[in-house]
């Protein structure tokens, strides 16, 4: 009794030291280049300025809970900025998520300690959870929402009728709030957690839980309908921006493969060469290189890579090695079914929609470490091998600091403040910024610039020429950024407006215009009345 009570004191000790080195690493590595992650500036706008659950439905839960939580800190502080706020509650939420997922390795599981410590330590410093753990995103809580849904679906295995029954309600309404929080949860509500309780062929179980989660679900939808939300809550909860499921081919598949290792060990280094550079150059976007690259030239982290990858693939390939002699054979436990259901549905929905997408791979990251420690971690420990796990999360963590989360930490080399700088520097209130179609540079000059901001792609030429004749008029300047004057192929695919725009602007204007330089990106052209 004594050695069990001190066993549990030494694991609770464990879980709060390990909580708090965590946070405060992800805090003092936390990058400040915001570019990569596309969004963070149009969420800073709707937390910090938009009226409370006036956000996009498909992340109303998130974003309307984010703003309640930015709302509780200007209490207490004069207009706080969100990147703070929120990069402090997703380091929470990471390190939360990583001593929740060791607790479900070990429980659920049966990965024995330390193996459970040391995949889950590894899951927190892999390329996708560190990158995330502080940025102004979704990603950290939808993390710990997926650990949290899937612990409560798996602990009613252990549970007698009442209090599994309490148990099941719990997780069935849980599984309604995520998924209204953010889509790919309801593929944990609504395909893992069914896939566990039919794998335990316990019918009473599965029925009861899928219908209280589609009540719930339901009443979240009409809710939706009748609060003004969305005409068409359903329609606007399941958008995907207009993507269309398509089977990808090979280089989207190869692009894909990227995309998914990225997640574990960071594939930045890739852009620190020349030749690399070149191939990815004619196969992506201008741009997105660009964003990707506009960190220091001269930092060597970059090549620490020349290291850390053939000793990464050693030790993994050891460790398969020495799980394949141990013969460790043992059939598949209903929480491994409800892993790989969880994976698979994944995975195919991120290839028929964006199989490219460095992002749209993070929600695997959950269920690739649950099978990684219940298959690999696990039978390592078993055959006395724990020392290559202890290897691992070294290399992971050198690896995805020196050449990942570190070639970020230098912010004045983000790719929006360098291409911002001189809109801010040079243009007022009354002041106008036109920009073809560089979304995540729209939302930063509409978050942080003080002149008005005209996205191109999503307006009408007349109303564009209409708004610069009458700013010019009216004695302001005009600043026209170089994807109108000479967009690249993939802005004029993405907006095909782009070359009317350029050439129906007044010609007297434009041929009086100061010419501001965007280094290898072009030229700008700053216009204003003679």
């Amino acid at each position: 009794m004594i050695a069990a009570r001190q066993t549990q004191s030494f694991q609770a000790l464990l879980r709060v030291s390990v909580f708090c080195i965590l946070t405060v690493s992800y805090l003092v590595t936390a990058p400040e280049y915001h570019t990569t992650a596309i969004d963070s500036y149009y969420f800073a706008e709707i937390i910090s300025q938009h009226d409370l659950f006036e956000a996009p439905v498909r992340l109303l839960l998130w974003l309307s809970s984010m703003q309640v939580l930015y709302r509780i800190v200007s209490v207490f502080q004069a207009e706080p900025d969100p990147f703070v706020i929120l990069s402090i509650a997703n380091a929470i939420f990471a390190s939360l998520s990583v001593i929740l997922l060791e607790r479900l390795l070990s429980r659920q599981f049966a990965v024995p300690s330390p193996a459970s410590w040391l995949t889950a330590i590894t899951f927190g410093v892999s390329y996708g959870t560190w990158r995330y753990a502080t940025e102004l995103e979704v990603y950290p809580s939808a993390m710990l929402f997926t650990i949290v849904l899937l612990t409560l679906a798996f602990s009613t295995a252990g549970m007698k009728p009442p209090a599994r029954s309490r148990r099941i309600w719990i997780t069935a309404i849980a599984g309604a709030v995520a998924s209204f929080f953010y889509q790919p949860l309801g593929i944990v509500a609504g395909i893992a957690i069914p896939v566990f309780f039919l794998s335990r062929r316990v019918l009473k179980d599965l029925i009861q839980y899928c219908a209280i989660y589609g009540l719930f679900l339901a009443a979240g939808f009409l809710s939706l309908a009748r609060t003004g939300g969305s005409s068409d809550p359903l329609h606007t909860i399941l958008d995907t921006d207009g993507k269309v499921v398509v089977l990808p081919d090979m280089v989207s598949l190869s692009a894909s493969a990227v995309a998914f290792f990225q997640n574990l060990l960071s594939a930045n280094w890739m852009f620190a060469f020349q030749p690399t550079r070149d191939v990815i150059e004619s196969k992506f976007a201008d741009h997105f290189m660009h964003e990707l690259v506009a960190t220091d030239p001269a930092y060597w982290g970059y090549r620490l890579f020349l290291l850390t990858i053939p000793a990464a693939l050693v030790l993994l390939l050891l460790a398969v090695i020495r799980v394949l002699k141990a013969r460790e054979r043992r059939p598949l436990t209903s929480p491994e079914l409800s892993a790989i259901s969880l994976l698979t549905v994944q995975a195919l929905m991120v290839l028929g929609l964006h199989p490219e997408g460095f992002e749209a791979w993070l929600p695997t990251l959950v269920p690739v470490f649950l099978l990684l420690g219940s298959r690999i971690s696990g039978p390592l420990q078993r055959s006395g091998h724990v020392s290559v796990l202890v290897l691992i999360v070294a290399v992971f963590g050198v690896h995805n600091w020196f050449a990942g989360v570190g070639v970020f930490a230098n912010a004045t080399r983000d790719y929006n403040r360098i291409l911002a700088e001189p809109a801010i520097t040079r243009l007022g209130e009354k002041d106008l910024v036109i920009i073809g179609a560089d979304w995540p540079l729209f939302k930063y000059l509409n978050y942080v610039g003080a002149a008005d901001t005209i996205f191109a792609k999503d307006t009408q030429t007349d109303v564009i020429l209409s708004r610069l004749e009458g700013t010019i008029d009216s004695g302001h300047q005009v600043m026209i950024y170089p994807d109108v004057i000479a967009p690249s192929a993939l802005a004029l695919k993405q907006a095909r407006n782009l070359t009317e725009v350029y050439s129906k602007m007044p010609k007297q204007a434009i041929a009086n215009g100061e010419k501001i330089e965007f280094g290898d990106l072009g030229y700008g052209l700053l216009l204003r009345k003679e």
